[in-house]
């Protein structure tokens, strides 16, 4: 695989990704991968092995991989983690071509927080996600609703991201929009 580490997708310093990519590629799929972290910590390269092995992964497999980092809740609350999201599409679209993919093919992979942000992306009314070129979202471990209950381990996380008004966590919660999907979702 052949690897392009830290290409700018937006201004700040954590709104970069890395291109991972077969060493022939020509047309490919175009996975984005959007780590976890409870919304106030998590790095696309957490180790040298996590999460560059979900991307080698990928690339392995004729994908065209991109591993994305996002800025956190302390420097982007709610709707921050999806504006990145947004923005990064926005990067594979106009840039695909460049590193063998296809921006027809894109499929956004989010992990943990990284999946709300993929599921307020393209759920979520009030962001109005473009999802031109988007054929599928995949949602691991994603917190769908926003809760501050007492048995949630990362209630401070969701707070810090979606900030103090719990009375706006059902409009803010990607669950509470899902039946917008206007691409297939694998939960």
């Amino acid at each position: 695989n052949q690897v392009k580490r830290d290409l700018a997708y937006g201004p700040h310093p954590r709104q970069v990704l890395d291109v991972y990519r077969p060493a022939r590629a020509e047309g490919l799929p175009v996975v984005l991968f959007v780590h976890g972290g409870a919304f106030v910590r998590g790095e696309k390269d957490s180790t040298p092995e996590i999460y560059a092995n979900v991307c080698h992964y990928f690339a392995r497999h004729g994908h065209v991989a991109l591993n994305v980092e996002y800025r956190l809740a302390d420097a982007a609350p709610y709707p921050g983690g999806a504006q990145d999201i947004a923005a990064s599409v926005a990067w594979a679209r106009a840039h695909a071509r460049e590193h063998g993919g296809d921006p027809a093919r894109l499929f956004l992979v989010g992990h943990s927080a990284g999946g709300t942000h993929v599921a307020s992306y393209a759920f979520d009314p009030a962001l109005n996600g473009d999802l031109t070129g988007v054929r599928g979202l995949m949602l691991i471990s994603a917190r769908l609703r926003a809760d501050v209950r007492a048995d949630n381990p990362n209630a401070h996380g969701v707070r810090a991201y979606f900030g103090a008004d719990e009375s706006a966590y059902d409009e803010r919660s990607p669950n509470s929009h899902a039946a917008r999907a206007a691409v297939p979702v694998q939960v």
